[in-house]
């Protein structure tokens, strides 16, 4: 930001307004931008200072509320500050009780407000802080300003906990409490239709007297039917050292499996002192999609090997191998769960625990499915003959119909989608055995079998390429009539794998030719999107090392 830029003048205006005013409102703050505006050849908004803004807030507190907060709140002191709104603890003069207010900055979306008012209203649960009360201002169109008033609950959050522990794990029995009553809060939320899609220390709070942990802040929730989600295609949700693996891919995809990815890496974090990864976002999102974590019992010896069991089960890469559901994740903590836990608001009957009652474990039917990849872009350019998609970084996307030997020349890598027991039958694949030969052929035999949704790098042969990815797609015995269906997250998955050994290999160009529909399970032209959209996404983010992507078409291929 050069020294003339408007910003810092507006950044001045806004100190003078902190420093020599008490009580500034957000109004104040407001008519300062206006003024400023009007008096510079300048448009900037409020969302083009919000870091200044909310440093000044945090530095000179107001003791006021905004005129448009009812006065049955009685502002007390101030809770805390963050780039989308401020937290401050009032006195209900009604119900006689301290409340949270959560101020919403002016420039955050009103439709994602409602809709976490809407989805707050609807849950009902011990383990989660209830929404009591929503305030909003309509009259300036340009400005809408709303409040949440929340339960409050004095205490300290997970992570000013974690912190103090100054990275050492925390006490077991206590960590091992917190885990089964954040498990009850999801399974709470999961049964009223809400995923939260935030799971992390910072949003979960323990309280002082009773040492109970509530979770808060579904800022970024949607429903499970999407009817009230924020999300768009390319939108990155969620706390990195938190992510699942599938959250980065896909953020529009609505499982509740990406929260019991994230519960699994919050108290892993806990009860070892370190998150499971570290590094910058980036790195951290491709840790979480291809990198084991160590072991936390590796961490923490003194961890039980049930503990243990249940983060690394919570934390598998693939969603259809973690736990299913926040019921089976209490299921596998039944034999640690201390006595007296209530999973709702309904007494539990008699001597029993809230997991052994007849509605605590849903029938099977009723887990959710894996998710199926949704494609962003309806319509990704088919081209005629040759389509480059160019990134930063000088890396590309080439599209082109052809042969697939051919279209290779001077790539490091060929992708052949194969099956189980590496036959090479679809058309492309033979035509790289073809050219690779028998010995190549051979060799690979001893490669086989090998589970679908893995990559195998084999040598290339007679080929110039340095290396064949087999791209393992469905399952074949050694009985060529029995043949296994793939399902259709595959792709994605498959694609990862890629760049991961890429990136292992140091491979900078990579062809990979349009899959037979047999070996799939899709049309052509849904594959094509899959794959053009999939790559696209990394590529755009920076998410993998590869240069160039050839993606062929064979002349075969009918969309």
């Amino acid at each position: 930001m050069s020294n003339d830029d408007p910003l810092n003048f507006l950044t001045h205006e806004l100190i003078t307004l902190f420093c020599n005013n008490k009580d500034i409102s957000d109004d104040d703050i407001a008519q300062t931008i206006e003024t400023f505006n009007a008096e510079h050849p300048s448009n900037l908004m409020w969302n083009d200072a919000k870091t200044i803004i909310a440093r000044l807030q945090t530095l000179y507190p107001s003791s006021k509320f905004p005129n448009w907060i009812p006065d049955r709140y009685e502002f007390v002191k101030p809770l805390a500050n963050g780039a989308t709104a401020r937290v401050v603890l009032a006195h209900d003069r009604i119900f006689g009780k301290q409340v949270a207010i959560k101020l919403l900055n002016p420039t955050e979306p009103i439709s994602r407000i409602q809709r976490e008012t809407k989805i707050l209203q609807t849950l009902n649960s011990n383990y989660i802080v209830q929404l009591t009360d929503a305030i909003f201002k309509f009259d300036n169109p340009f400005t809408i300003q709303a409040a949440l008033v929340m339960e409050f609950v004095d205490g300290q959050y997970l992570n000013q906990i974690i912190a103090q522990n100054n990275n050492t794990p925390h006490a077991i029995h206590e960590a091992v409490r917190w885990m089964v009553q954040s498990a009850f809060a999801l399974k709470d939320a999961h049964a009223q239709g809400v995923i939260h899609r935030d799971i992390k220390p910072a949003n979960l709070v323990v309280a002082r007297k009773t040492k109970t942990i509530k979770l808060l802040d579904f800022g970024l929730a949607s429903s499970t039917d999407g009817s009230s989600s924020v999300t768009n295609s390319g939108d990155l949700l969620g706390t990195p050292h938190y992510l699942a693996p599938e959250q980065s891919r896909d953020p529009t995809i609505l499982d509740p499996r990406n929260d019991i990815y994230s519960y699994g890496a919050t108290f892993y974090h806990l009860l070892t002192g370190v998150t499971p990864f570290q590094g910058d976002y980036i790195d951290l999102v491709a840790q979480h999609r291809n990198s084991i974590p160590v072991s936390p019992r590796a961490r923490n010896p003194k961890l039980p090997r049930l503990i243990d069991h249940v983060i690394k089960k919570s934390m598998h890469k693939k969603a259809r191998d973690r736990f299913q559901s926040f019921s089976e994740v209490l299921e596998e903590l039944a034999p640690v769960m201390p006595a007296g836990f209530v999973a709702s608001k309904d007494p539990p009957s008699a001597n029993s625990s809230p997991l052994h009652r007849e509605n605590s474990q849903p029938p099977r039917h009723q887990q959710p499915a894996p998710p199926i990849p949704r494609i962003h872009d309806p319509n990704p350019p088919i081209p005629s003959s040759k389509g480059v998609r160019e990134f930063d970084g000088g890396r590309t996307l080439e599209t082109i119909w052809g042969d697939l030997i051919d279209q290779a020349i001077s790539t490091d890598v060929i992708v052949v989608w194969d099956n189980s027991q590496f036959s090479m039958e679809t058309e492309s694949a033979k035509r790289v055995l073809d050219e690779a030969g028998l010995d190549y052929f051979k060799a690979t035999r001893n490669l086989a079998p090998a589970l679908p949704g893995r990559v195998v790098v084999s040598a290339s042969g007679r080929l110039t390429q340095r290396f064949i990815f087999h791209a393992i797609t469905i399952r074949r015995s050694t009985n060529r009539a029995i043949l296994h269906t793939p399902t259709q997250n595959l792709i994605p998955d498959l694609l990862d794998s890629c760049f991961y050994h890429a990136e292992s290999l140091e491979i900078e160009t990579i062809t990979i030719p349009l899959p037979d529909a047999a070996y799939i399970g899709m049309k052509p032209v849904v594959v094509y999107k899959t794959i053009f959209e999939h790559i696209a996404h990394e590529m755009k983010l920076g998410l993998t090392p590869i240069k160039t992507v050839r993606l062929v078409i064979p002349p075969r291929f009918k969309f």
